[in-house]
């Protein structure tokens, strides 16, 4: 039996070439996985937001859409922040078993 494995691919400061007088940015951004409400990982991706380190946020979901409208709220009533909400639909076959309840929290930084 074969698994396959994402790796992602993260940028090095070095191999970036800037244009003279540009600024180097590498960006770059991490899930925060939910299968309950936690305020805890909430509020730390909110202070996040705060603190002005988050360009965008991605609420992904399978069937959990009450915790996912639930985190979304939460984010846009304490920052203003427009949070995207997208539903994906995931298949179970003979190999591979999904958990349908995890809700998953893209923050992009800046």
């Amino acid at each position: 039996m074969s698994v396959a494995i994402a790796v992602p691919v993260v940028a090095n400061a070095n191999d970036v070439k800037p244009s003279a007088g540009m600024p180097v940015k590498v960006g770059g951004w991490y899930p925060v996985f939910f299968e309950t409400y936690s305020a805890k990982k909430v509020n730390q991706i909110i202070e996040s937001i705060k603190k002005g380190n988050v360009s965008k946020i991605i609420i992904t979901y399978d069937e959990n859409n009450t915790l996912a409208t639930k985190i979304q709220n939460k984010i846009i009533n304490q920052t203003k922040l427009s949070v995207e909400l997208s539903q994906i639909h995931q298949k179970d076959d003979k190999l591979v078993h999904y958990n349908h309840t995890e809700v998953v929290v893209t923050v992009f930084n800046k």
